[in-house]
C-alpha cells in the first residue's frame, strides 16, 4: 500500500509525471506563441522581424528596379503631358509684349472638405499680331487680382497665336520640369539596379 501511494504522488503535479506534463505544456505555449505574434515577447518579435527582413531582402532588391522604373516612366509621362505645350512655346514660340486687360476668377477649393476658400485670378492678356488683336487667359494665376494695363512678355505660337502664355522666367518650368527630372532620375537608378542584379546573377 505504501509503494502504491508513492507511485500516486510521483504521478502527481510534484512527481516525474507532473514534470513531463509541465514540459509538454511549455512546448505547446511556445507553438502557440509562434503561431500568434501577439503572444510573443518583444525580443522574440524583433528577432522574427529581422529574420523576415533578411529573408525578403533578396526579393526586395530584385523587384526594386522594376518599381523605380514604373514610377519614373509615370512621372515622365505626366510631366510631358503637362509641359509639352509650354516647352514648345518656350523653345519655338514668338515673343511679343502684351497687356493685362482683366482676370478670370477660379475657385480651387476642395469642396469635399470643410476648408477655406482658395480663389485664384487668371490674367486675361491682349497682344497684337500684325493687324490682329489676340486675347488669351494665362494658365497660371495668383491669389491677387492682376492690375489692368500691366505690360507683360508673351510667348505665342506663330501658326496659332491664341496658344500663348505669359513669360514668367523660372516659373515657366513649374511643375512639369521637376516631374520630368525626378522621372528620369528614377529610370537611371532602376537601370543601374537592374544591371547590378544581372552582374550578381552571372557571378553566382
Amino acid at each position: 500500500m505504501r509503494k502504491s501511494g508513492f507511485r500516486d504522488r510521483a504521478a502527481g503535479p510534484g512527481g516525474a509525471g507532473g514534470l513531463a506534463l509541465n514540459a509538454r505544456n511549455l512546448d505547446e505555449d511556445r507553438v502557440r506563441a509562434a503561431d500568434c505574434p501577439f503572444m510573443e515577447s518583444p525580443s522574440s518579435r524583433v528577432e522574427r522581424l529581422v529574420k523576415q527582413a533578411v529573408a525578403n531582402g533578396e526579393a526586395i532588391r530584385r523587384y526594386a528596379p522594376l518599381i523605380q522604373a514604373a514610377l519614373g516612366v509615370a512621372l515622365i509621362g505626366l510631366g510631358a503631358a503637362v509641359g509639352h505645350e509650354h516647352l514648345h512655346l518656350i523653345l519655338d514660340g514668338e515673343r511679343t509684349t502684351g497687356r493685362i486687360v482683366g482676370a478670370e476668377q477660379r475657385d480651387f477649393s476642395d469642396h469635399t472638405r470643410q476648408s477655406l476658400s482658395n480663389i485664384g485670378y487668371m490674367p486675361v492678356v491682349e497682344f497684337q499680331v500684325g493687324d490682329r488683336t489676340v486675347r488669351f487667359t494665362n494658365w497660371m494665376g495668383s491669389r491677387h487680382r492682376p492690375v489692368n494695363g500691366t505690360t507683360v512678355t508673351v510667348f505665342y505660337a506663330a501658326d496659332d497665336p491664341a496658344r500663348a502664355m505669359i513669360d514668367r522666367a523660372g516659373l515657366n518650368w513649374i511643375p512639369w520640369a521637376p516631374l520630368l527630372a525626378v522621372g528620369v532620375f528614377l529610370v537611371v537608378v532602376a537601370l543601374k539596379g537592374w544591371a547590378a542584379n544581372v552582374r550578381k546573377r552571372t557571378s553566382d
